[in-house]
């Protein structure tokens, strides 16, 4: 697709913008609210599509809500207490019909239940798409969920899925919506310009997420603890995030002894600092759709270790722009750091190919020209 500077590269004669409403759960920080905002900012440039936002829950906590309404984005949250709420049906249908929504566009689980509810009551011609941001979730446990999940997906025109993983694993599930899937993977904004050899790196290595089971943290500590005790090296590492794990994280580094080497850093804004400052990202995931969180590392030149699954290995060729390891094995998790952390020629070169690969390949306004194409495509029944 040929890229326009002023994103008109879509010809609609009528001249009525296609709008737009993104459904969301929360604004609260995941990977899935941080592509949502990006998408929402850069939308804004484009001026045959209005992109508003709708989330079920208070977005006041969020560190995403204030960057929006800086960038005039239109925000409305229903404020729930109850995520199952069936009030929100009616309001999600009342929102369509009231303001002549051409596209709804739902992220996560339960705004995907919710919508697909909201539809059946909807007499007017609303386009419904869901994106699927995971290569697994609970209910994938519960056989019941198969037959309500398929439920569900039936009620979407369209099924993006982030990653080849994430539509192989999602196909697996519910195998009737295959002719459904587009694959479109994630974008981050690349504009970090800076001279790599002036920075000093104030961590050695970084985890960047929230703080739960299937993000592995667990196998990284038990990495940190091998590392000072095989190597006697001390070395400095950050936990940024926030999540339930945190009281048991913590604990665990003290019954490692390793506390004073670890800073639990807690929710941060400016992960872009966080990781000039840092030499290694971990991302030592038991499962993952994508990881966001590998894109912003790969703009900020801040080296990459990460585990073999989902869709992560669709993003990092191992050996050339970062290291791919196996799932739970905290010994080769600590090898491979200190490998990377002795070999200063080795941090350059994943860094600077993964910096041309983001580039290339990951940026914002590509997400955003593959998204408005598929809505456009959907408006115009070219599929």
């Amino acid at each position: 697709m040929k890229k326009s500077n002023n994103r008109s590269f879509f010809h609609d004669n009528s001249g009525k913008k296609i709008k737009v409403l993104q459904v969301v759960n929360s604004l609260k920080i995941g990977g899935a609210e941080l592509l949502l905002k990006n998408f929402s900012i850069e939308a804004k440039k484009n001026n045959q599509f209005t992109v508003d936002i709708c989330t079920l829950f208070s977005t006041n906590d969020s560190g995403n809500i204030e960057e929006l309404k800086n960038k005039n984005v239109h925000i409305r949250s229903f404020n729930l207490k109850n995520k199952y709420s069936l009030a929100s049906i009616g309001k999600i249908k009342e929102i369509l019909e009231r303001e002549n929504y051409d596209i709804v566009h739902v992220h996560l689980f339960p705004a995907s239940a919710i919508v697909a509810l909201s539809s059946i009551l909807i007499k007017k011609n609303i386009i419904f798409l869901f994106t699927v941001h995971s290569t697994f979730n609970k209910r994938r446990n519960i056989k019941m969920f198969k037959i309500i999940d398929a439920l569900i997906y039936h009620r979407y025109k369209k099924i993006i899925c982030i990653s080849r993983q994430v539509k192989n694993s999602l196909i697996e599930w519910v195998p009737g919506i295959k002719e459904k899937i587009e694959i479109i993977p994630n974008g981050i904004p690349i504009d970090v310009q800076y001279n790599d050899n002036s920075v000093r790196r104030k961590y050695d290595v970084l985890f960047v997420g929230r703080l739960v089971k299937e993000k592995g943290i667990n196998y990284l500590l038990k990495a940190i603890d091998i590392i000072q005790k095989k190597y006697q090296k001390n070395i400095r590492v950050a936990i940024a995030g926030n999540g339930p794990m945190k009281t048991e994280l913590v604990k665990m580094c003290e019954e490692l002894k390793i506390r004073d080497s670890v800073e639990f850093l807690g929710f941060q804004r400016d992960i872009d600092s966080i990781m000039r400052f840092s030499r290694i990202l971990v991302l030592p995931s038991i499962w993952e759709g994508f990881g966001l969180v590998l894109l912003e590392a790969m703009k900020n030149r801040c080296a990459i270790i990460a585990s073999n699954v989902g869709g992560i290995p669709e993003i990092i060729t191992s050996g050339n722009d970062g290291l791919l390891i196996p799932k739970e094995n905290s010994k080769i998790l600590a090898h491979s750091i200190h490998l990377v952390l002795e070999n200063a020629e080795l941090r350059k070169l994943y860094t600077q190919n993964a910096y041309k690969k983001v580039q290339n390949n990951y940026s914002i306004e590509k997400y955003a020209n593959k998204m408005f194409e598929l809505y456009f495509k959907m408006m115009n029944n070219t599929f």
